[in-house]
């Protein structure tokens, strides 16, 4: 794996002309995990404001810890006292928020064998991503996605999948 990445990286540094430092890693399907929350916040000023959206985002991605690198926090559904609150429930009057929140993480031993190969290759990770989702992003229209949709990426190795409904990524691998 080391010797295609470093082949990879002096044809890309060709191509542009420069050195590469830092790259992204799309984590293939096969090494993630989902995992799918709900988040209930009191609402103070009896209407839901953006910091109560971050509030409930970031609740979320705490509850989901563990023996993994988190990639994405995805909120997939709203509700504002048990009624549907659509894609932005900022503005509605209410005393509860709910959130149904879509946890993507990379499986931890696979995370760090890929930032070892990385950083064994003269490079930074900047970042890292779910390639399902990567690719859902890349080549669906949001028109698909609120419908619903089911991305397949057949590739060589690995078959990846991306799963849309109502406009929000639910789930991937």
């Amino acid at each position: 794996a080391e010797t295609s990445l470093r082949v990879a990286v002096e044809a890309a540094e060709r191509m542009v002309g420069a050195r590469l430092r830092a790259v992204m890693l799309a984590v293939p399907g096969l090494r993630l995990t989902n995992r799918r929350i709900g988040v209930d916040l009191d609402l103070a000023g009896g209407c839901v404001t953006r910091e109560d959206v971050a509030d409930c985002l970031a609740e979320g991605a705490r509850a989901a810890s563990g023996e993994s690198a988190a990639l994405h926090t995805i909120p997939v559904g709203w509700r504002v006292d048990a009624e549907s609150a659509g894609a932005d429930p900022v503005g509605l009057a209410g005393t509860t928020l709910t959130a149904e929140i879509l946890q993507i993480r990379a499986r931890a031993p696979h995370f760090a064998n890929y930032e070892s190969l990385i950083e064994r290759c003269g490079l930074r990770l900047s970042g890292a991503l779910a390639a399902p989702f990567a690719a859902g992003e890349a080549v669906l229209v949001e028109d698909e996605k609120e419908l619903g949709v089911v991305m397949i990426d057949i590739g060589a190795a690995s078959t990846d999948y991306a799963v849309y409904e109502n406009g929000a990524l639910v789930d991937c691998g």
